[in-house]
C-alpha cells in the first residue's frame, strides 16, 4: 500500500501519516531527511544523501510499515548533490527513477509507505529559475505519486482531503481548471 500525503506548513502531514501508520498495526519507522526530526529518534532512520532513499526502503523487513519525511526536502538535496547532473533536465530524470524503483520495491515486498510532501505552491514564487526548477521537479513528482499511489491525501487544517481515485498522468502537464481528461 502506498499512501502520499501533501499539504501546506503546518497543516497536520506528519500527525496524519503517524496515524496511517499506527492504524496498521504494525511496527513503523520513520526515513526522515537531513534536517527533519520527525517523530523522535527511536522511530527515525536517518536519510544523510538523496541516494540512499532506496537504501533505506530496500533495508525494511518485508511486510513493515514506512514514514517517508520529506519528498520535498529529498527534491531539494537532489537538486543540490554532487551528483547534480549538468545534462538539461538530468538530476529530474534520476530522481524520477529513483522514486520509481522505491515504489516499486515497496510494492514487491508489501511494504506499507506513506510519502510526506509539502505543497509549495501556495504563494507567488520569485523570479529565480532554481526556485522555478525545484517546484517544478517536485510538481512532477507529486504527479507521479498521485498516479502511483494507492491513497492521495492533502492535509488542510489537521483535516484530511481524500483525493485518490481521480489522479492525473504524472507525464501530462495540468491543463485549465478543471484539470483537462
Amino acid at each position: 500500500m502506498i499512501v502520499f500525503i501533501s499539504g501546506g506548513a503546518g497543516s497536520g502531514k506528519l500527525r496524519l501519516a503517524e496515524a496511517r501508520a499506527r492504524a496498521t498495526g504494525k511496527p513503523f519507522q520513520v526515513i526522515a531527511t537531513a534536517g527533519h526530526s520527525a517523530l523522535g529518534e527511536r522511530f527515525e532512520v536517518p536519510l544523510d544523501s538523496p541516494v540512499e532513499l532506496a537504501k533505506a526502503v530496500a533495508a525494511t523487513p518485508a511486510g513493515q510499515t514506512i514514514i517517508f519525511h520529506s519528498l520535498t526536502q529529498w527534491t531539494r538535496q537532489l537538486l543540490v548533490s554532487d551528483s547534480a547532473s549538468d545534462t538539461p533536465g538530468g538530476i529530474e530524470r534520476e530522481g524520477e527513477r529513483q522514486l520509481k524503483k522505491v515504489l516499486e520495491d515497496a510494492r514487491a515486498r508489501r511494504l506499507h509507505l506513506i510519502i510526506v510532501s509539502s505543497d509549495l505552491n501556495e504563494a507567488p514564487l520569485a523570479a529565480d529559475p532554481g526556485a522555478w526548477r525545484f517546484v517544478t521537479f517536485l510538481q512532477r513528482l507529486h504527479r507521479l505519486l498521485a498516479h502511483e499511489a494507492d491513497s492521495v491525501i492533502e492535509a488542510v487544517a489537521g483535516c484530511a482531503v481524500e483525493w485518490k481515485p481521480s489522479a492525473l498522468d504524472p507525464h501530462e502537464p495540468p491543463g485549465p481548471w478543471p484539470f483537462k481528461r
